[in-house]
């Protein structure tokens, strides 16, 4: 560092990022470093430096780490070692003294950087004096709900991919180096000596309540009505899209000070500059909405609904072969990319040869359709499948989860859809949570059970996808809401008047394999969202009547019975 440089939009610094298996050095390893040098007063991007760096013999990279970085083992083939990636990075720094670098949440990079220095560094000193644009966010911006990384760039007007690679967050860290730096000489703090006073000095007090980009008057003049609403940050940038009955309660419920908010939501909302609205004449045509415009603008704080890469399949009858194309040998579907059927399939051939001694552990890994961590052990797993052989001899597994389905329907008045995926979670959720044969048993009939549901409801969606829809408003004059669907998408909506008879769907004639050639993953998306939308209306009471061909009209008792079954 050149002494005669502090002023801190001249100094140069070292921007860097690093992402790791786990918390702490003791616990995990680097996994990924990225730098650059660069000045606040810069006219031009930094060039930014990366590198993966090769894990210890024998570790992996959890499967939670490949999910927010999207890094796989096979991307590791060009790795280099921590000492290497190290090295690289010391290549370019000054001569003397310890290097500035700038990173953001500090702490937990230097652990991991302090070790390999330890370890690679030949006994030298650490060479870098670190500065925090954590620490001086929370000193700057004591309101705002939240000053992470991805919260602080967005705030700035810069986007940050969803996926944690350094790179990304190197180039994120420069932008909010160069905001504070702004931020900070219009406070005095123009010298990196006044900066380390300033750091140390009083903490400012904070506010009652947060600071947020969107101003007070959009969302307080929002309309009362039902509708879908779309969060946007910088450069109108589609962030969240939500429905609602009331869409100016509904926004401005986000903005109203609460105890329990998720960290997620303050990060979002860090970002917001703007909503726009799209008012609906009820909150089923909000809900179908909704579904479409998450698809449309791929929302980065929106979970479910998301187009990503998914595609639904079609299976042959006896489950051993998919198609993303229906044809007279993939009849049975739409199935929304669901690695369970093809373990069924796998699991009935078992079966029917009778080959448990030919068992190993890929065949478990195929079957049971879980990560290789949530699996039984071979012998633990062939054990489990002769009690289900003992319990239900070679029925075709779609039979029996059927009938299984069924015995539940009378034990229970309402069976819950998260029961269906109780069985799956349960070894995640207990510690000490064991495999054994029973246990192996009782999984293999939760599949059946799930497989056999998935295939009804993909029947019912193929029905449903040429149908017209009415039931009451929620207001005095009882109006009666109409809504059609053709080809699996909204064709319409309006009001069925007094007296007339609710319209025979234009597309009824269709034939199953015709109306399956249409049924995407956004059109299976929203039919989904069609029949979550029908039970509603059910338990509301609001008359809901649901006809699907010239005589095929289901009315609210016969809803009730027939969406117990998908």
């Amino acid at each position: 560092m050149t002494a005669a440089v502090t002023s801190l939009s001249r100094i140069k610094v070292l921007v860097l990022d690093c992402q790791t298996t786990g918390a702490t050095p003791e616990r995990g390893s680097l996994l990924e470093i990225a730098w650059c040098r660069t000045r606040a007063s810069a006219g031009k991007p930094a060039r930014i430096h990366s590198r993966l760096v090769a894990l210890p013999e024998g570790e992996t990279i959890p499967r939670r780490i490949t999910a927010i970085t999207g890094i796989a083992e096979a991307d590791l083939d060009h790795a280099v070692p921590a000492e290497l990636a190290w090295r690289e990075l010391r290549a370019g720094a000054p001569g003397q003294g310890p290097e500035l670098a700038v990173i953001h949440s500090a702490a937990f990079e230097l652990r991991f950087l302090r070790a390999i220095n330890t370890e690679h560094g030949g006994g030298v000193a650490f060479p870098l004096e670190p500065i925090c644009t954590l620490q001086i966010a929370r000193r700057l911006y004591p309101e705002l709900p939240r000053r992470g990384l991805h919260a602080l760039a967005g705030y700035f007007g810069q986007h940050t991919p969803e996926l944690k690679r350094a790179t990304a967050h190197v180039e994120a860290t420069v932008v909010v180096w160069r905001a504070l730096i702004r931020e900070l000489a219009g406070q005095g703090v123009r010298e990196l000596h006044q900066l380390h006073d300033w750091l140390v000095g009083p903490a400012p007090a904070r506010k009652a309540g947060h600071r947020f980009l969107m101003p007070r008057e959009v969302r307080l003049n929002l309309p009362e009505g039902s509708g879908v609403y779309m969060f946007k940050g910088s450069r109108g940038r589609v962030l969240y899209v939500g429905k609602a009955k009331s869409l100016k309660r509904r926004v401005n419920s986000y903005f109203q000070k609460r105890r329990r908010v998720a960290e997620r939501t303050l990060e979002l909302l860090t970002q917001v500059r703007d909503v726009e609205v799209f008012e609906t004449g009820s909150a089923l045509e909000a809900a179908m909405l909704e579904a479409d415009r998450i698809k449309r603008f791929d929302p980065p704080y929106n979970v479910a609904l998301r187009q990503r890469d998914r595609q639904v399949q079609f299976f042959s009858p006896d489950l051993c072969s998919s198609s993303d194309r229906p044809g007279s040998r993939h009849r049975i579907g739409p199935i929304p990319g669901e690695p369970l059927l093809r373990g069924l399939g796998r699991l009935q051939r078992l079966l029917e040869r009778d080959r448990a001694s030919r068992i190993g552990a890929r065949t478990v890994e195929q079957v049971l359709a879980r990560p290789p961590e949530y699996l039984p052990d071979v012998t633990c797993f062939r054990e489990g499948l002769a009690l289900f052989r003992e319990a239900h001899g070679s029925e075709p597994l779609l039979t029996l989860g059927t009938a299984l389905w069924a015995a539940r329907l009378e034990a229970t008045a309402e069976p819950e859809q998260d029961d269906l995926d109780a069985g799956a979670a349960e070894e995640e959720e207990d510690e000490e949570w064991e495999w054994t044969p029973e246990r192996v048993a009782a999984a293999i009939e939760w599949q059946a059970v799930h497989g056999a549901h998935l295939v009804r409801r993909a029947r019912w969606l193929v029905l449903s996808s040429e149908c017209s829809l009415c039931w009451k408003a929620p207001d005095r004059r009882q109006r009666r809401r109409l809504l059609t669907v053709e080809r699996g998408d909204l064709a319409g909506v309006g009001e069925l008047r007094r007296g007339e008879s609710l319209p025979i769907p234009s597309g009824w004639h269709r034939s199953v394999r015709a109306r399956q050639r249409f049924l995407d993953a956004a059109a299976y998306d929203r039919l989904r969202v069609l029949t979550t939308e029908i039970r509603r209306l059910v338990a509301e009471n609001r008359a809901p009547r649901l006809r699907l061909g010239p005589d095929i009209v289901l009315d609210q008792s016969r809803l009730v019975r027939g969406l117990r079954w998908f």
